[in-house]
């Protein structure tokens, strides 16, 4: 996704708009408990890339693998 954003520089940074760009499969990561990233957009990334799959981590906030690093293994 990052490179969709970077794509079209780092002062455009509208990813509904880019994530259209994403051809490959990707994969949305998130802690349920995120504070950075409001509910309304993490159910908007998804719809936005065409081959996205979404892992959701209860109870974790914006950095999953930080908070609990046994998620890395899941």
């Amino acid at each position: 996704m990052w490179l969709a954003v970077l794509d079209q520089g780092l002062v455009e940074a509208d990813l509904q708009r880019t994530l259209p760009k994403l051809k490959a499969p990707t994969l949305l990561i998130w802690g349920s408990a995120d504070p950075i990233m409001e509910e309304e957009v993490r159910q908007s990334l998804p719809r936005g890339a065409a081959y996205a799959q979404v892992k959701v981590f209860q109870g974790l906030g914006h950095n999953p693998f930080w908070e609990d690093p046994s998620t890395a293994r899941t």
